[in-house]
């Protein structure tokens, strides 16, 4: 590799430019012989954003090979070639609750992945729907997250059912379909644990809570959330494996996209797992969640 590209390469890192200004800036240095011969430097590039070794193999060689072929070496035209491949991969998820009926969202995920915060934010994103809402807190094994869900649920003005003392999540959750039931209650949205002392035990507690939820109500109103935090990079992609391998996830939840993290180990997870994506978290606030929109998210991530 010419020396001058690595130099500059180096500078770029050190600085911590983003993503695509490093992807260009590589691109426009190097001319097409280079541009062919190292193809492991775009790689490094993508891995960066967390994409993940197979997938930024693939779409190294898919970009050179397009703007190639297509003779377009613009930074508008380059980013459309990377914007166009990865949404091949990336979908969106919409869940309307019917009304009059008993809908419940379960949102998994690690500890501190951000459920407890979501599970408020998605009560007065439905409240304000219409909806009569209900929040169960199922993460017994966390007085914390219990009391926290107490307290969302009062400042919000929406149904709780909690327990004041440890008890399994699954009896939590059998409570909350019985409370909506004679409460009118249309949709319940249920905080878990993230650690049970090993994962085995997580997996084993939610799937009692899954055959609990699907004997009680339409398995169409029913849909299971797995928050990730979009800060974890590549590890996105093992709690996602896990957690849908057991359970069968539905969607994601992508928080904390307001740290400066872009979530690129969604494209890995998206591409892998065919998970969509229902909503991002952007901030603290009740009302800092947001529909996943591909475009804007894509964007994001290329600039």
């Amino acid at each position: 590799m010419d020396p001058s590209l690595f130099c500059f390469r180096n500078i770029l890192y050190n600085n911590y430019m983003g993503f695509f200004s490093k992807f260009i800036n590589l691109f426009k240095t190097a001319n097409t012989v280079e541009r062919e011969r190292n193809v492991e430097e775009f790689e490094d590039l993508f891995m960066e954003s967390d994409f993940g070794a197979a997938l930024s193999y693939s779409l190294s060689k898919t970009l050179l090979k397009k703007a190639k072929e297509l003779k377009v070496y613009s930074e508008n035209d380059i980013k459309k070639i990377i914007s166009d491949e990865l949404s091949n991969y990336i979908t969106e998820y919409k869940f309307i609750p019917p009304k009059n009926e008993t809908s419940l969202i379960l949102l998994l995920g690690v500890n501190g992945s951000g459920k407890t915060t979501t599970c408020a934010k998605l009560a007065l994103k439905y409240k304000n729907e219409g909806y009569k809402t209900l929040l169960a807190a199922a993460d017994t094994f966390r007085a914390a997250g219990m009391k926290q869900v107490v307290i969302h649920a009062e400042k919000l003005g929406v149904d709780v059912i909690a327990s004041e003392k440890s008890i399994p999540p699954a009896a939590v959750i059998y409570d909350a379909l019985d409370a909506a039931k004679s409460k009118g209650s249309e949709i319940i949205i249920a905080d878990t644990a993230g650690r049970l002392h090993t994962k085995e035990n997580l997996i084993k507690e939610t799937q009692k809570i899954d055959k609990i939820v699907k004997s009680k109500i339409n398995e169409k109103n029913y849909v299971k959330f797995l928050v990730l935090d979009g800060t974890h990079g590549q590890n996105l992609f093992s709690q996602a494996e896990i957690f849908d391998k057991a359970l069968g996830i539905d969607a994601l939840v992508v928080t904390k996209l307001d740290s400066g993290a872009k979530g690129g180990g969604l494209i890995k997870i998206s591409k892998e797992l065919s998970l969509p994506i229902a909503f991002t978290g952007y901030g603290e606030g009740y009302e800092d969640l947001a529909p996943f929109n591909r475009d804007k998210f894509l964007e994001n991530l290329l600039n």
